[in-house]
């Protein structure tokens, strides 16, 4: 599952520098559902938050947003690993 999170992060980065709104929308949600299925309740909400901020279009709210997803990814993500069992992840 960590996995599919990092890929599909690395995914929307991609998109949202290739300028492609309707993928980045799209891996947005399908970020947030596998974020609440690990119960990553803050991941999950920013990626909705980021989610609107495509649907809305201003650039400079999109650039803040995923810098901040970014920054919770890592430090999510950096929990998810120290205490989840190895073998599972």
């Amino acid at each position: 599952m960590v996995f599919h999170l990092t890929d599909r992060m690395a995914l929307l980065t991609e998109a949202l520098r290739a300028g492609d709104r309707a993928e980045a929308k799209a891996l947005t949600s399908r970020l947030g559902g596998l974020a609440e299925q690990v119960g990553l309740s803050l991941f999950a909400r920013v990626t909705r938050d980021l989610h609107l901020c495509l649907r809305g279009g201003d650039a400079v709210a999109i650039a803040a947003v995923h810098a901040r997803l970014g920054r919770i990814a890592e430090r999510s993500l950096r929990d998810v690993m120290r205490h989840a069992d190895p073998a599972a992840i």
